[in-house]
């Protein structure tokens, strides 16, 4: 069973790493102390790991792995093709 964190418990965990200077085993021990969760290691770097990567906490879905790419291919076509007919609301300048 996977226990799912909030952002602000992954922040903590962020934080108290940092303020270890990176010293996993420690930064555990101390979010414990303040916080009384139990936190393993690998979720501590894991958290860590992917908000470096990614920017964010939660692990990688399916949007991000390329599933809607062509719905995201359309949706630009759709907006290409808005300016085109409507250059008035376009912030560059038309090019010929």
């Amino acid at each position: 069973m996977s226990f799912q964190y909030s952002n602000v418990q992954y922040t903590e965990m962020v934080r108290t790493l940092a303020q270890c200077g990176d010293n996993v085993a420690l930064a555990c021990r101390t979010f414990n102390q303040r916080y009384g969760t139990r936190i393993d290691r690998r979720t501590m770097l894991a958290a860590t790991q992917r908000l470096r990567d990614h920017g964010t906490f939660r692990p990688n879905t399916a949007i991000d792995m390329g599933a809607n790419v062509r719905t995201r291919a359309s949706l630009q076509t759709e907006i290409l093709d808005y300016f085109d007919e409507n250059p008035q609301y376009s912030r560059s300048s038309p090019t010929i």
